[in-house]
């Protein structure tokens, strides 16, 4: 059933990035790619996942792999995760919007969660501003999230996210820590 949620949600996604990332590169001028900073994590990743479901509550941690790789000539970096029992899988999509200056992020996993974020680099990190859906019930959760993807060298890359409170109190939510797999 959840499989079938990432599913439902794939297609609509790549639409709508498609049509975001060619309207990005038709502004974007041809000496400036704001893309090119996604390149150190092209390949093949050892991704170890924690994930918190509720404050104070133990967390999940576990193991898989990450494929990340450009399509939409480049516009676009996919992350496509999956555990080895292939019982939890993720997509992500980046890409540039030249209009905004920022760059946006939308997530599906089978955790049933659907998740668009906007944000700029800082130095060498993208920092997101995030908003989540719950696409069973359709509502917006009323929790903002921050996520810091953080290149650490050549081989790592750790992605931290918290969420919000509305009193401003931050919740750790999310830590996946890539470790390039070497041939």
């Amino acid at each position: 059933m959840e499989d079938e949620t990432v599913k439902r949600l794939y297609l609509p996604l790549m639409l709508v990035i498609s049509i975001v990332a060619a309207q990005a590169s038709a502004q974007q001028s041809p000496d400036k790619d704001p893309m090119a900073r996604f390149a150190p994590f092209v390949g093949k990743w050892s991704v170890r996942h924690t994930l918190w479901s509720r404050e104070g509550q133990k967390a999940d941690d576990f193991q898989g792999t990450a494929n990340i790789y450009f399509v939409e000539h480049g516009t676009v970096l996919v992350v496509e995760e999956t555990d080895p029992g292939n019982s939890y899988r993720f997509v992500g999509f980046h890409t540039f919007d030249a209009a905004t200056n920022k760059y946006f992020n939308w997530t599906a996993s089978s955790r049933a969660v659907l998740a668009w974020s906007d944000g700029e680099w800082n130095d060498s990190s993208e920092v997101l501003h995030t908003r989540r859906l719950d696409p069973k019930t359709g509502q917006i959760d009323p929790l903002i999230g921050r996520g810091v993807w953080t290149i650490i060298d050549r081989d790592t890359h750790v992605y931290r996210a918290v969420r919000i409170g509305p009193d401003g109190t931050e919740v750790p939510f999310k830590e996946e820590k890539y470790t390039r797999i070497k041939k």
